[in-house]
């Protein structure tokens, strides 16, 4: 008997996944916005992590991270594949959010790109811990693009 069915795989791929993009668009789309928008924060892009730009990274990853996972839903929802809250947790949970971070470390610091363009607030080991903890409110989000779909409104939104 396996361990895990191959739907529970596919869950955990998709997980990080979109951990991936999600921190990546934060980083090279949404990040730059912001500072447009707000202005950078003090010390930024410097040797440090300051907590003006901690501050600002966070927001904007937790903010593009829980867009993103209420779109993966709501997209599940659409093909006809209905997330329960037991998938959402499979698919963005501490782990999945987790080897997310380590992947985009490694991709970032481990290749020629380095550190040259993508600001180190988005990955220092502060984001990564409180990323790892709000993974509660992402399989959440993940549920209410479920039950935002007009589709998901005829079966059951405690299921």
């Amino acid at each position: 008997m396996p361990i895990m069915s191959s739907r529970s795989l596919l869950l955990l791929l998709a997980g990080v996944l979109v951990a991936i993009s999600a921190v990546a668009v934060a980083t090279m789309a949404m990040g730059p916005v912001v500072r447009l928008v707000f202005g950078e924060p003090h010390d930024y892009r410097s040797d440090y992590v300051s907590v003006e730009t901690l501050l600002q990274a966070l927001t904007v990853v937790t903010a593009t991270m829980f867009l993103m996972c209420t779109a993966c839903g709501w997209l599940a929802a659409q093909v006809g594949k209905v997330l329960t809250w037991r998938e959402a947790i499979w698919m963005l949970n501490p782990l999945t959010i987790g080897v997310a971070f380590v992947i985009l470390m490694h991709l970032v610091y481990g290749t020629s790109i380095g550190g040259v363009f993508y600001p180190g607030e988005y990955l220092s080991p502060a984001m990564q811990v409180i990323q790892v903890l709000g993974s509660p409110v992402y399989f959440a989000a993940v549920r209410l693009g479920v039950l935002l779909h007009p589709a998901s409104r005829s079966t059951s939104a405690l299921e």
